[in-house]
């Protein structure tokens, strides 16, 4: 399997890509290039410089009562990547269930966290350690929570305990990490970054788990149609991402063909229209209707807040 093989190009962007090889042919080409010699190597410091505030969070963490998981980039190092240090992350996530929200952030204050005051009510809060640290506390999967509020409840109820070293964190099972994985792509219209092809690749490779294994987890969380699409990106510019064997929808299809144009853009394009991926890809006209009327309210009202300043 050749990670650094992409099928199509891909529009730039300025986050650093997981520093990928595989154990058959070594490190990839593009992990040996001096830009990416010199990005690890940039990596690998901030990640030091910050390992005793990651370490004391988990450690307040593990000695409470709360339930809780960090999902994404310091998880998927561990578990999917096999070392820390190939992927890359720029803040470290926690979940919680939203009645437990002001208890683990008096945790994260109590080791030196400050809130940033910037809470996305919807989603998460964010806290900045000592050490330059970012933490996003969050209570909800996705801010619009039309998917993922049963695999949240599913997730929390499954954790599992993890070590790396003398650290010791939760982490959700596999498959449902996967799921994550694709609803935050698709949080961010999955034009974010391709690194959450990478890892969907890897999570499932680790997992032994096919692609229509993947879909039909999603259906029966009630979000078939954004896995399926997810999947079918993935097939579409990675090298040995697994085929789904069953069968997609035209809807699916349309909307994956719309991502795969501003994918293949620079990503200032790609931020400009990833709304209407957002609203085409709503559960249903309703909720569409509301999830642009607050996106208007909101414009709006940072308008007002830019014309008062």
């Amino acid at each position: 399997m050749n990670f650094s093989v992409f099928k199509r190009e891909i529009g730039n962007n300025s986050r650093i890509r997981p520093f990928l090889y595989d154990d058959k042919t070594g490190y990839s080409a593009e992990f040996l290039s001096p830009e990416n010699h010199e990005k690890r190597n940039q990596w690998k410091l901030r990640l030091i410089e910050r390992s005793d505030d990651l370490s004391r969070v988990f450690e307040i963490f593990m000695k409470s009562k709360i339930v809780w998981f960090t999902a994404k980039g310091f998880s998927l190092g561990v578990t999917a990547y096999d070392d820390v240090f190939r992927r890359p992350f720029s803040d470290l996530d926690i979940f919680v269930a939203e009645d437990n929200y002001s208890k683990a952030a008096d945790l994260l204050e109590a080791v030196g966290g400050v809130d940033q005051k910037n809470r996305e009510k919807d989603i998460h809060g964010v806290f900045r350690m000592p050490s330059g640290l970012t933490v996003e506390l969050h209570h909800h999967l996705s801010r619009e929570h039309w998917y993922g509020e049963k695999l949240y409840k599913d997730m929390l109820k499954n954790v599992l305990l993890m070590q790396y070293g003398k650290i010791h964190f939760c982490v959700p099972p596999m498959e449902m990490h996967a799921l994550y994985i694709v609803l935050h792509a698709f949080n961010h219209s999955f034009l974010l970054d391709v690194s959450w092809m990478y890892d969907l690749l890897l999570v499932m490779n680790k997992a032994g788990m096919t692609s229509d294994f993947l879909a039909e987890l999603g259906d029966k969380y009630g979000m078939g149609d954004i896995v399926k699409t997810g999947i079918f990106l993935c097939s579409r510019y990675i090298e040995g991402f697994p085929e789904f064997q069953k069968g997609y929808s035209v809807r699916q299809i349309f909307f994956a063909r719309i991502i795969s144009r501003f994918i293949e853009r620079d990503i200032e394009t790609t931020q400009r229209w990833s709304w209407m991926i957002r609203l085409g890809m709503a559960p249903g006209i309703i909720d569409g209707g509301r999830w642009l009327s607050v996106k208007i309210i909101r414009r709006l009202r940072q308008k007002c807040l830019k014309t008062n300043t």
